[in-house]
Parts: C-alpha cells; sequence; structure tokens
C-alpha cells in the first residue's frame, strides 16, 4: 500500500509543478501530459519572456529551440 501511495503522491506533487508552469505562462489551458501540446506552448510562450534576452544578444534562439517532444524520449 505504501509504495501506491508514494507513487500517487509523487505524481500528484509533479502533476502540480507542471501545472504551475502552464500557468505562469498562461497558458493552463493544456493537459500536461500532451508532450507534443506542452512543448509546443512552452514555446510559444519562451521567446516572450526568457529568451527574449538570448534573441537579442544572438540574434536567433538557442540549439534545439523551439522544443518537441521527440528530443525527450
Amino acid at each position: 500500500m505504501e509504495a501506491g501511495e508514494d507513487c500517487q503522491a509523487s505524481y500528484e506533487s509533479e502533476m502540480a509543478e507542471l501545472l504551475e508552469i502552464l500557468d505562469s505562462f498562461k497558458i493552463s489551458d493544456i493537459d500536461p501530459l500532451d508532450e507534443e501540446a506542452f512543448c509546443a506552448a512552452l514555446s510559444e510562450a519562451l521567446p516572450k519572456t526568457e529568451l527574449a534576452p538570448y534573441f537579442d544578444v544572438y540574434g536567433k534562439y538557442p540549439y534545439k529551440f523551439p522544443l518537441w517532444a521527440s528530443d525527450y524520449v
């Protein structure tokens, strides 16, 4: 029973963290378990925030940007 409870607690903790990330980018309507939608939404949101200074300095986005779900398989 304890292992199942630990898995459930871990799942809930990770899901809460993913939802917090999505909410911080104002894209909380995305299903965090839909990897393609998650990566696409973050790729769309990031340039306007964290990656804007990188683009301003280098004139391009970092290697492997935008994010693709296949990059994490």
